[in-house]
C-alpha cells in the first residue's frame, strides 16, 4: 500500500497529471478499474465471512511465496487505481511545487512515514478485534459489512462518471 502511494505520488510529481490531463479518456479508464477492484476485493471480504475458518488456518502457509506476490501487486493495483490516493497525490503534488525549497527525498519519506503509521495503528486495531473475529457470528457480520461498503463504494465509483 505504502509503495503504491509512493509510486503515484512521485509519478505524479514528475508529471503524470499533465499526461493525464492530455489524455483524460485514461482518468475514465482509472475510475473503472477502480471500481472493479473494489467490487472484486468487496465480493471476497463478504465471501470470506462464510469460509471454513479450519480450512483457512491448515492451508495457511501453503504456496505463500505466490500469495504473497499475488497480494503485494493486488495491493499496489489498489492504490493506483484508487481515486483517494489520487487525490492524495495531486495534493500533496501541488503543495509541493508551491514551495521553492522541497526536497523530492523529503517528499518521499512523508509519502512513507505517515501511510505506515496509519497502517500500523489500522493492523493494531486488528489485533485487538482479531480474537472477536474467530467467532462466526462477529465475522460473517464484519465481513458483510466491509464488503458491503466497498461494494457500494465501488458502485458509487462506477457511476460516478459520464
Amino acid at each position: 500500500i505504502v509503495t503504491g502511494t509512493l509510486v503515484l505520488v512521485l509519478a505524479v510529481q514528475l508529471g503524470l497529471n499533465a499526461v493525464l490531463a492530455q489524455w483524460p479518456a485514461a482518468v475514465h479508464v482509472f475510475r473503472i478499474l477502480a471500481a472493479g477492484l473494489l467490487f472484486y476485493i468487496g465480493v471476497r471480504i463478504v465471501l470470506s465471512g462464510w469460509a471454513d475458518k479450519r480450512a483457512s488456518l491448515q492451508d495457511e502457509g501453503r504456496g505463500l511465496p505466490l500469495e504473497s506476490l499475488k497480494l503485494l501487486l493486488a495491493m499496489l493495483a489498489l492504490q493506483i487505481v484508487n481515486p483517494k490516493t489520487w487525490v492524495l497525490a495531486a495534493t500533496v503534488g501541488t503543495t509541493y511545487a508551491a514551495q521553492e525549497s522541497g526536497s523530492i527525498v523529503m517528499l518521499a519519506a512523508l509519502t512513507i512515514a505517515i501511510p505506515s503509521l496509519c497502517l500500523a495503528v489500522w493492523a493494531a486495531g486488528g489485533l485487538v478485534l482479531a480474537p472477536l473475529m474467530e467467532r462466526t457470528i462477529p465475522r460473517r457480520v464484519f465481513a458483510v459489512c466491509a464488503g458491503g461498503a466497498l461494494i457500494g463504494f465501488a458502485g458509487l465509483l462506477f457511476l460516478s462518471g459520464p
